[in-house]
């Protein structure tokens, strides 16, 4: 008896298994293939951008809305070494015209 109990189990462990890994290659395969630019709003003292900019990948914009000056430098210093990564100050046709530049160089 025990025997069949295992068996079930496994049986629906594998089912469960085969259709997680089923459901997630459909999604990855059905996801479009240009994301866009992502744009982060980032305000105030940010010593988690190295991180930030490394997680996500580019091109990446980053909206300073309020950094102070060391998170300023900071950012400036690993948008020249990331490819694809900029920051803008908070103006906002800045901020279009860097996202227009972004996008036509995409395509």
């Amino acid at each position: 008896m025990l025997e069949y109990i295992a068996v079930g189990v496994l049986l629906v462990a594998a089912i469960y298994g085969g259709a997680l890994a089923l459901a997630k290659l459909w999604l990855r395969a059905m996801r479009p293939a240009d994301r866009g630019v992502r744009v982060i709003p980032v305000r105030g003292h940010r010593e988690d951008l190295e991180h930030l900019l490394r997680a996500i990948e580019p091109p990446v914009l980053l909206w300073d809305v309020g950094l102070d000056e060391d998170s300023r430098a900071l950012a400036r210093r690993l948008c020249a070494d990331v490819p694809d990564a900029v920051v803008v100050e908070e103006n906002t046709e800045d901020l279009l015209a860097v996202l227009e530049t972004l996008n036509s160089a995409r395509k």
